[in-house]
Parts: C-alpha cells; sequence; structure tokens
C-alpha cells in the first residue's frame, strides 16, 4: 500500500485506504516486456516501491479497477504501442483518472514525443489500421494519446537503461516519500533461461533472473577461487571477472544491466569502455584477461562480425588451460549457431575468410 499523500491533498490515513498500488505499468509487451519493462519492475519492486504488472491478470474489469487504485500510471510509449487496442484502452483509462488527481509519468522509449502526439508515423499507421474495426474508441485512443505526449515526460534512445532506470527510481521514490506532484523530466515476466549443453546459459528472453543466474553462478566461484585458495588469487586476480560481448547490440541494454549487478554484488569486473581499439587486440587489454578470474561471453547475434570479439575469444580460451573459468552467454542465439559456425557466425567467418587466413 502507499501509505502517503494521493496527490491530491488528502491524509496520508485515507491514501492508504485509497491506493493499492504505488505504480501501474502499462507498455507493449511484445517491444519491451522481456527487456526493459522486466528491469524496470525489478527496480521498483527492489526499491520497495509496490507496483503492479499485469503478466496474471484476466483482462476487464478487474485491471481497470487496479488502473483506479494506483497512485502512479508509468506509460512506455514503444514503437508498436498503438498497435495494440488493450494499451490503449488502459490509456483512456489512465487519462481519466488523472482528472482525480493521480499521476502518470510517460516515458518515450525509442520513440518522438511528437509521433505519440500528433500520432503520425507508426502511431499513425497502427491507428489507420484498426479505424475500420474500432471507430467507436479510435477518437477516444487519439486524444488520450495527444493529452499523454504533452506532459512532461522521459525520452530514452539510447545509453546505460540501467541509468535511465536508476533516476526514474529516484523520481517515483520522491513522489511517494512526499506526496506530491514534484518530479523533473528528462526530454515479473515469464522466465525461460536453462543451463545448455555446455553449461552456458541460453537467454532466449531477456529477464533480471537469467542477469542474478549469472551473478550466483560467479559469485560460487569468487568463493571456490576456480580451485586455488583465497590468498593465492588475491594475488594472481585483477578482476573477478572480464565481461566479453559485442557492444553495439548488448552494451545498453543486457549487458549494462549485467554489468551493474556485478558491481552491486561486489564482484570487480573489467568492461572495455575505455580501451582505445586498433587493428589488433592492444597488450593492455590481453594483460586484463589473463588477469581475470572468470571471463564472461556474451554470444549475440553479430557477435562474430567482430575480429575484436574474436581475438577476445581466443586469449580468454588459452587463458581457460591455465585454470581460469568461462562462462558462456547465449543471447538470443542457439548454442549450436556458435558451435558449428552456421547461421549468422557462419556468414561472418566467410567474409572474414580471405583477409584473415591465419586467424
Amino acid at each position: 500500500m502507499a501509505e502517503l499523500a494521493d496527490g491530491g491533498g488528502s491524509s496520508s490515513s485515507s491514501s492508504t485506504h485509497r491506493w493499492s498500488y504505488d505504480v501501474f505499468l502499462n507498455f507493449r509487451g511484445e517491444d519491451t516486456g522481456n527487456g526493459f519493462i522486466s528491469h524496470l519492475y525489478k527496480a521498483l519492486c527492489d526499491n520497495g516501491i509496490y507496483t503492479f504488472i499485469d503478466n496474471d491478470l484476466p483482462k476487464g474489469e478487474e485491471i481497470v479497477k487496479t488502473i483506479e487504485r494506483s497512485m502512479i500510471s508509468v506509460v512506455v510509449f514503444s514503437e508498436n504501442y498503438a498497435e495494440s487496442s488493450w494499451c490503449l484502452d488502459e490509456l483512456v483509462k489512465i487519462m481519466q483518472c488523472r482528472t482525480n488527481g493521480q499521476l502518470v509519468l510517460p516515458l518515450f522509449y525509442k520513440v518522438y514525443p511528437l509521433e505519440v502526439r500528433i500520432q503520425r508515423g507508426n502511431f499513425g499507421a497502427a491507428l489507420t489500421k484498426l479505424e475500420d474495426k474500432f471507430k467507436n474508441k479510435v477518437q477516444s485512443w487519439r486524444t488520450a494519446l495527444t493529452l499523454a505526449a504533452n506532459l512532461s515526460g522521459w525520452p530514452y534512445w539510447n545509453g546505460f537503461e540501467f541509468k535511465f532506470i536508476q533516476q526514474l527510481i529516484e523520481t517515483i521514490s520522491d513522489i511517494k516519500l512526499n506526496g506530491t506532484r514534484l518530479y523533473v523530466a528528462r526530454c515479473p515476466v515469464g522466465v525461460n533461461s536453462e543451463l545448455s549443453p555446455n553449461r552456458g546459459f541460453y537467454c532466449n528472453r531477456l529477464t533480471p533472473r537469467i542477469r542474478e543466474a549469472t551473478v550466483k553462478k560467479i559469485l560460487m566461484a569468487d568463493l571456490n577461487d576456480g580451485g586455488g585458495s583465497s590468498s593465492s588469487s588475491t594475488l594472481r586476480w585483477s578482476y573477478d571477472a572480464f565481461l566479453s560481448f559485442r557492444g553495439g547490440y548488448t552494451r545498453n541494454s543486457f549487458t549494462g544491466h549485467l554489468y551493474k549487478a556485478l558491481c552491486d554484488n561486489g564482484i570487480y569486473t573489467f568492461i572495455d569502455n575505455d580501451l582505445p581499439k586498433g587493428e589488433e587486440i592492444s597488450e593492455e587489454l590481453l594483460k586484463t584477461i589473463e588477469r581475470s578470474m572468470i571471463s564472461v561471453v556474451v554470444f549475440s547475434e553479430y557477435y562474430a562480425e567482430s575480429r575484436w570479439c574474436l581475438d577476445e575469444l581466443v586469449m580468454i580460451m588459452q587463458c581457460r588451460t591455465n585454470g581460469q573459468l568461462v562462462l558462456p552467454l547465449f543471447y538470443k542465439v542457439d548454442p549450436s549457431e556458435v558451435r558449428n559456425q552456421r547461421g549468422n557466425f557462419g556468414a561472418a567467418l566467410t567474409k572474414f575468410e580471405d583477409k584473415f587466413k591465419n586467424k
């Protein structure tokens, strides 16, 4: 329960009876449900913000009541948001409740606020498609989209998602603590994770539990020191974990969240944000791999298109013969594609064949 002033001037005691949730999350599941939203939901819960996410409730009157009894509605506008009549119906109700003193925080996740406000681009096309089937609803949807997009919102395009989420958490925590509208805008999801046959994690759906499982596995390895004593480990290792990944595809999402979680759990982790890149992998980076107890290799769709990643991987596997651990994560790729170099992995290596025959 939100035991705070309800944003409409009532006392904390009346607020206790009024709100069932601090936050209601409105989002298009296919766009963000297994990535951004799952991390946002976990962060809200971890910070004591009682949050509703509509994974399990049947759609109907019950969810309408949930919106009515939520102090804040966080609306996540994403690329295909307006293709969902369900999202749009929720939004209409959210904007109606706003007139009763509830707060609405719109997030523009890789979409321009103007596209939402005047319904152009994907938003315009989606509403045009729905026009014939929902003639009596489309105008109310358009009005709700315009009203919501006219509010102070939070745009996200790139950068570390966890930093964006942390800023949002701080804002919502302040609102909850003070019971006010004061904030400054900046213009449990299903799990399908398992250990693969070669003891890596296969991430078909990105959820925080994949990240947590990785952290726990590394913590256990840290305790066991990969077979050595803790005193020798202190002298031998400069880092607990070295992250190898294709930056353009996971740095600001999965790997960014993983890096933060590792650091938050006291796992001293190297991520190559700042090292200079060149034609050849640097001596500095090679030494870093040698002095990392565990290497976490995040295989993503275009991993093999980066010779930098492949050079790192060669060094990582060489170090494994010296007692270091390797933990492979298969991020939305089938482990057999990596093992047998087929699909994108085979195509990428074929392109490299002429230029790097010796490698």
